[in-house]
């Protein structure tokens, strides 16, 4: 990872997540996507997220729709399809 790339995650990380998931939840999650298809270096291919930022959120700001959401995997990887779906 650049020093760019490490300073855009942080900005991410402190602008984007309004709230955070327990630290099992976010490993769980982070597993998912260690293996993803769609994890490209460390960024979601499907939303454009830093995949480490994202796993941690509860809420963020999907700044490609300009809104807030319940974070989720828009593949529904995390059991979450249905949240997923309504996100689409």
């Amino acid at each position: 990872m650049t020093v760019l790339d490490k300073i855009k995650q942080e900005a991410a990380k402190a602008l984007l997540v309004s709230d955070k998931v327990s630290a099992e939840e976010a490993e769980a999650r982070l597993e998912i996507c260690r293996t993803c298809d769609r994890n490209q270096k460390g960024v979601c291919a499907l939303c454009g997220c830093f995949i480490e930022v994202k796993v941690t959120a509860r809420i963020n700001f999907n700044y490609r729709k300009l809104r807030q959401e319940v974070t989720h995997c828009p593949a529904g990887k995390w059991n979450d399809k249905e949240l997923a779906e309504h996100y689409q």
